[in-house]
């Protein structure tokens, strides 16, 4: 199931969308990398980040 969460990130808070399964956090990379300040593309099905 896919619901909203909260993640920090250097004290600031940011909306991303997980899955948990078994105890695991999956997050979307694009959410992640988003709150970061990367975007993001990929090599092949590697993903690649590079800073905004």
């Amino acid at each position: 199931m896919v619901e909203q969460a909260k993640i920090i990130i250097n004290g600031k808070e940011y909306t991303i969308e997980r899955i948990l399964k078994d105890g695991t956090n999956y997050v979307k990379i694009r959410d992640l990398a988003d709150a970061l300040g990367y975007a993001v593309s990929s090599k092949g099905s590697t993903p690649v980040l590079t800073k905004k």
